[in-house]
């Protein structure tokens, strides 16, 4: 049901609203492969132009900013890979213009758990979900326009505060449901209901994705959610506290170039295997996806 919701043709390819809450500006680490033009901070006051060159990058390549991907079929929102917020960790808005561009691949099929679902609660997830996309997929439509480019920045603006309010009034729902049930998990709510709990988190503010961080990993272990969520969470909070990533799933802008590129990893050597253990395609095919070439760190 939600595939069909999502599906733009040929558009495939996921956590984020776009954020101004969070003012608080990321350095950038210096990349063991080389790859960035070192620390540099991002100025909240330019996060707006920043989302907006995200979201036409990726709508360009026809894939999902999240990144969540692969192998396996799991819709995903554009922001869950390219934090547009960083710049500002999506402050009141969760995260950054997360469109669903497409539907990223990720751990397993939509198919719904075996056992008892709790189909009034996975409803009112699903329809968290519609209001999580809501806004952001109308980015799209209005970059792919041919308005002038004040009446675009008119429009977005208005977007994004909409979808400000909606990202709040579900992260302070989730956080109710969370503490009544625990982690909305696959036998609880069905899969597309735990992944809009990721997605909730993935957009929301850095405290609460710390906050509920260790909750997911317990779902996890318990096989009540898709282990490739945890992976694009951890690496979005070190992204956005300035630190190396783990799985490489986040890209960043380069405010020189203006084009994507892989926020430094930690250890990047070994990068392929922490993914492989998670259910990851190579980082070499899941860049391929956003129109980048992988360039392995040149081993010691």
């Amino acid at each position: 049901m939600i595939r069909l919701l999502f599906m733009f043709g040929t558009l495939l390819g996921c956590v984020t609203a776009v954020g101004a809450q969070g003012a608080s500006s990321t350095t950038r680490p210096t990349s063991a492969a080389g790859r960035g033009t070192g620390a540099r901070s991002r100025p909240d006051t330019r996060s707006t132009r920043r989302r907006r060159r995200n979201l036409r990058a990726c709508a360009e390549r026809g894939v999902s900013a999240d990144g969540l991907g692969g192998r396996h079929a799991q819709p995903l929102s554009v922001d869950c890979m390219i934090d547009n917020r960083s710049f500002s960790p999506i402050g009141n808005f969760s995260l950054c213009l997360i469109l669903i561009l497409s539907l990223a691949y990720l751990g397993f099929a939509q198919n719904q758990s075996t056992g008892q679902i709790n189909e009034s609660l996975r409803s009112e997830l699903l329809k968290m979900q519609e209001e999580d996309q809501k806004y952001r997929k109308q980015t799209l439509e209005i970059e792919k326009s041919i308005l002038s480019p004040d009446e675009k920045e008119k429009r977005l603006a208005a977007l994004m505060e909409k979808q400000s309010e909606a990202d709040k009034r579900n992260i302070k729902r989730l956080a109710e449901i969370i503490e009544m049930y625990g982690w909305p998990g696959n036998s609880l709510v069905g899969k597309d209901g735990s992944l809009t709990a990721f997605l909730i988190i993935q957009h929301a503010d850095l405290e609460y994705q710390k906050k509920y961080f260790h909750l997911l990993k317990e779902a996890i272990g318990k096989g009540e959610a898709n282990p490739s969520y945890a992976a694009y969470l951890e690496d979005r909070i070190l992204m956005r506290e300035g630190k190396k990533q783990i799985y490489g799933t986040q890209l960043d802008r380069n405010e020189v170039t203006k084009k994507l590129e892989l926020w430094p990893v930690e250890d990047e050597e070994h990068v392929d295997a922490r993914r492989a253990r998670l259910g990851l395609e190579p980082i070499a095919e899941y860049l391929k996806r956003f129109g980048l070439e992988y360039k392995p760190p040149i081993k010691k």
